[in-house]
């Protein structure tokens, strides 16, 4: 499938300030010039106008209670590490009774491992924000256009990320590996919380799921539900 990075961009007045400094710290100098910008005519592609300073795509921070609190601009590598850090912010360590130490309410790989997987596989062509909604239970992150692969979650598989150029340049900054990694990080990410992460895809969207894990085990009622949830996605799992 041919990846809409590489057709040319509606803009062309573009610049890499903040893209250029994030790619080289990691790869190191001159790594930046050695990208895959250009078309055949030399006029910038998609995939320039997405690490550009220019870039149109953003992610949204939503507040089910407040509504919008915090949209992110610039490089969409930018963008990523922009809203983790305000999510880091909203998402503070806790202590919760029935645990032990601090936690977070939503797991932070949880949610870095979705926020990295809506920026590779969302549908550029769409221009429609990738959005975080924060309710008091859960957090959804929404990504524009349907994963291409895999259908079944429940095997490992070689994912087929829409943007492939973006997300070779992130396997190369040691951001993900696209070996279906992600989606086994979320799903790890909430082992022993009693709590289960949730993908879903429609032709529409990619929908992560990820629910609060800032709740009183001792309560029996909620340990109660969470074990029968567990009983009920994992075949022969027993109380034992």
């Amino acid at each position: 499938m041919t990846s809409s990075e590489t057709f040319t961009s509606i803009i062309q007045d573009l610049s890499f300030e903040s893209a250029s400094d994030d790619i080289e710290t990691v790869l190191g100098p001159g790594s930046f010039g050695k990208l895959p910008l250009r078309c055949r005519d030399g006029s910038f592609n998609n995939f320039a106008l997405l690490l550009s300073d220019q870039c149109p795509w953003s992610f949204e921070i939503l507040s089910g209670q407040y509504g919008t609190l915090h949209r992110c601009s610039g490089s969409i590598l930018r963008q990523v590490e922009d809203v983790l850090r305000v999510m880091d912010s909203i998402n503070p360590r806790l202590r919760v009774k029935g645990r032990t130490g601090f936690i977070r309410k939503f797991p932070r790989r949880a949610l870095e491992e979705g926020v990295l997987n809506a920026a590779i596989h969302f549908d550029i062509s769409r221009v429609t924000d990738i959005t975080v909604q924060l309710f008091s239970d859960h957090l959804v992150v929404i990504s524009p256009g349907g994963m291409i692969e895999p259908d079944d979650w429940k095997h490992d598989a070689t994912t087929s990320p829409r943007n492939r150029m973006l997300a070779e340049l992130y396997r190369d900054m040691g951001r993900v590996n696209l070996h279906f990694c992600g989606v086994r990080a979320i799903r790890d990410s909430y082992l022993r919380t009693g709590q289960i992460p949730l993908m879903r895809k429609t032709p529409e969207f990619f929908l992560v799921f990820c629910p609060s894990v800032a709740q009183d085990l001792r309560d029996h009622e909620n340990l109660s539900r969470r074990v029968a949830d567990i009983l009920a996605v994992r075949p022969g799992a027993t109380l034992a």
